[in-house]
């Protein structure tokens, strides 16, 4: 395939007019109309990415662009810059971590059961359009200073465990937006299960966190 032709993998220097190879302190021309158009409507690209690819742009753009996944897949990268992706993209998208929520104090049941307990609603997570996401909720002690242990000093939790859902009518994904994205957000429960009498566990033993996974369609 000619990539020059197509107007895709062609560096530019900024320090002279003639084409050469990139360098560290190359840039790319920019990519043809008719090019930008097909891998637009092809989702390929996302709208942002095509206005930084219509302009001459840097292969440290296209690397953001990659790692933002405004860049489809490794096959466009590489159509682009004419050259394999910097690294594997982690499918994911990480909240920050949150202090857990006060679970409070429960007495036994006549058979195994659960406790819910509502957390706060995650961050807003723009995704572009050829993906599709699903959230899940990250747990695990809060160990702030060297010193802190698990389980901490005190009645010592006597749960079946900790897990955790999103209920369905706290999901929410927009349509596509004009810049070719879906907005994803979720509030999601903390869930203990247990049998016997279990403690109050205040709030800062655990931490949590929202993560959205992503996979192509």
């Amino acid at each position: 395939m000619d990539l020059p032709k197509l107007g895709l993998g062609r560096t530019t220097l900024t320090i002279t007019e003639n084409t050469a190879t990139a360098t560290a302190g190359g840039t790319y021309e920019a990519l043809k109309s008719g090019v930008i158009v097909s891998l637009t409507v092809g989702e390929k690209v996302t709208p942002n990415a095509a206005i930084v690819l219509g302009r001459t742009f840097t292969l440290a753009e296209v690397n953001a662009l990659w790692e933002e996944f405004e860049i489809s897949d490794e096959e466009t990268y590489k159509l682009i810059t004419g050259q394999d992706p910097p690294t594997v993209r982690d499918m994911a998208l990480y909240g920050s971590w949150m202090q857990g929520p006060t679970l409070p104090g429960l007495p036994g049941a006549v058979t195994p059961t659960y406790q819910l307990v509502a957390l706060p609603q995650s961050d807003t997570f723009k995704v572009s359009n050829h993906l599709r996401a699903w959230f899940e909720i990250e747990t695990r002690p809060r160990l702030s200073a060297d010193s802190d242990i698990f389980p901490p000093p005190g009645p010592t939790p006597t749960d079946n465990g900790m897990s955790w859902s999103i209920p369905t009518h706290l999901l929410f994904v927009s349509a596509k937006g004009s810049d070719g994205k879906r907005e994803y957000r979720a509030t999601g429960t903390l869930m203990r299960f247990y049998e016997q009498p279990v403690p109050a566990i205040p709030p800062g033993v655990w931490e949590c966190r929202y993560v959205l996974r992503l996979a192509k369609k």
